[in-house]
């Protein structure tokens, strides 16, 4: 069994991971700006054409008051423990996933049309609004009594406005540097970025390459783009010091001060750089490959990617720069890949190749081969620390039933969309016959077998372990822990975006783990889903369901 001490350690983390999760799909998946064009738009109703940008105040708004209170953490620590209870924590997580539901349906209906009638319109912002205070509310009222809660908001009410005023005076400083977008002609970083971009232009087409400093366009042949301000890097430079910020703040007896600072400038620079270069790259797959590529899937994702390419560079920069650090890495410690780490490798390549790739493609993913060669290197690399091959191998009877149960669940919640198996035949049919097989084989390839030991490593391997607050294994049994179930599952479902499906499934994979001696029984039966999955695909033509 779970200490105290490790069951609320569980559930911070659960309710931060799920927190930030949904702040993500809310504002930053949505353009909440369009509703300013609506004429009917209310005063009051203003406030949500910004919940984008809310979402991002918020974020800061917390770092920052994390800086404040940081002194008191250890008191509320305290408290904590004393009131924590896992079934008040389970019913209230599952209230806010219910709220949490309704807010994104909700936000699907308000911001994904202008062609709402008012009425309707109306009443959605009203339980818009009510789904999102239940949605923050049951947050801190499960992990202590409503009560208590309120107590914490009462005695930090200071600290979380002093926080509140930090973070609208570096919004609004940040909104006022980009005011010299206007001043193109001279020393300006608006100025500088578009400079860079039409010099990189030029070094692939320079004949052909034209701009217009007081349009703030630039392109190449028929296709050209709008530069606006905020695509002069201000917001990659302030997420890139936020993040260093708040990795400084937490491992700072780790690092020498004030040595370690230099990370600061280095990071804006070098994320200002990529910036440069995704609007550069922007404006060349837009020419030469096609424009809704480029409007579409790489202009959401570009500066994402260079967020996390800048980030994993610093990190790994400060944690191998002897004189950046108190105590040195040594080379073992540099070279060595425990058990834990090798479980989460492979589904780290999965999710940096799909992020990339993702970025390349519009409504047929071509690029869908590179995963699996990505996730097959990965995989190989870690290989001998998992020893996942055993001679003589058979499947357990729970394996099977568990692929036979999830692959109905997945066909009976997913259903058919034909939109999508149209776009699935039209991308095939754009493919030569030689090129469709391939690309159609890589594809089965990937979903039974790099797909499911990715994952499968990751989530009943090393997430289910560690919320068991046992070592990390592949193999022997498990203690069975609920929480570690249910936690690992939501995860699981969230990573495919139908929460429901992919939820169950995760139950159903963690059950066939819990009955197994090893992690291959799941891997297994994870791949055989898939396997029958694609057969259904292959004879119905339901295709979007792979």
């Amino acid at each position: 069994m779970l200490n105290s001490y490790t069951r609320i350690k569980i559930a911070l983390i659960s309710a931060f991971l799920l927190f930030g999760l949904e702040l993500f799909l809310v504002t930053f998946n949505l353009q909440t700006i369009t509703l300013l064009e609506l004429a009917y738009l209310q005063k009051w109703q203003i406030p949500l054409a910004y919940v984008d940008l809310v979402g991002k105040l918020i974020l800061i708004g917390g770092f920052v008051w994390w800086l404040l209170a940081r002194d008191y953490i250890a008191h509320y620590w305290s408290c904590l423990q004393d009131q924590f209870k896992p079934k008040r924590f389970i019913l209230g997580m599952v209230l806010q996933l219910v709220s949490f539901l309704l807010l994104f349906l909700l936000s699907q209906l308000l911001f994904g049309s202008n062609d709402i009638p008012a009425p309707v319109f109306h009443w959605a912002s009203v339980c818009w609004l009510l789904a999102a205070i239940l949605a923050v509310v049951f947050i801190p009222t499960s992990l202590v009594p409503l009560s208590q809660s309120l107590a914490w908001f009462k005695a930090e009410k200071g600290r979380l406005l002093a926080a509140a005023l930090i973070t609208l005076v570096v919004w609004k400083l940040a909104k006022w540097s980009q005011s010299i977008w206007g001043q193109l002609e001279g020393d300006g970083l608006a100025g500088a970025t578009f400079q860079v971009v039409e010099a990189l232009l030029r070094l692939v087409s320079s004949d052909r390459v034209y701009s217009d400093v007081a349009e703030r366009t630039m392109g190449i042949g028929t296709f050209s783009v709008y530069i606006a301000p905020e695509c002069s890097g201000y917001e990659g430079v302030g997420l890139v010091c936020a993040a260093l910020g708040l990795y400084l703040g937490l491992y700072r007896r780790d690092y020498r001060f004030p040595q370690v600072l230099v990370l600061f400038p280095l990071g804006a620079a070098l994320v200002w750089l990529l910036n440069c270069i995704r609007i550069a790259a922007l404006v060349l797959i837009g020419n030469y490959w096609s424009e809704d590529i480029a409007v579409g899937g790489f202009h959401s994702q570009a500066g994402w990617i260079s967020f996390i390419v800048t980030a994993v560079l610093l990190l790994w920069y400060a944690n191998n720069a002897a004189w950046l650090l108190k105590k040195p890495v040594t080379k073992s410690e540099k070279t060595s890949i425990n058990l834990p780490i090798a479980t989460l490798v492979p589904l780290v390549g999965l999710l940096a190749s799909t992020l990339l790739t993702s970025a390349f493609v519009s409504d047929f993913n071509y690029a869908y081969p590179v995963r699996v060669v990505v996730v097959a290197a990965a995989i190989y690399y870690v290989w001998p620390q998992l020893r996942l091959y055993l001679p003589g191998y058979r499947p357990s009877w729970q394996a099977g039933a568990g692929a036979i149960l999830v692959t109905v669940l997945w066909v009976v919640f997913h259903g058919n969309n034909a939109e999508a198996n149209a776009a699935f035949d039209a991308g095939l049919a754009s493919m030569t016959p030689f090129w469709a097989g391939v690309w159609l084989l890589m594809r089965v390839i990937g979903a039974v077998i790099t797909v499911p030991v990715a994952e499968e490593l990751a989530f009943r391997g090393y997430m289910l372990c560690k919320l068991s607050g046992v070592e990390v294994s592949i193999k022997g049994r498990l203690p069975f822990v609920w929480v570690a179930v249910v936690v690992s599952s939501l995860a699981f479902g969230a990573l495919h975006g139908a929460w429901i499906a992919g939820t169950l499934a995760g139950l159903v994979y963690a059950w066939v783990r819990y009955r197994s001696q090893h992690i291959v029984d799941a891997i297994f039966a994870h791949g055989a889903t898939n396997a029958l999955i694609a057969i259904y695909a292959v004879i119905t033509g339901n295709w979007w369901l792979l």
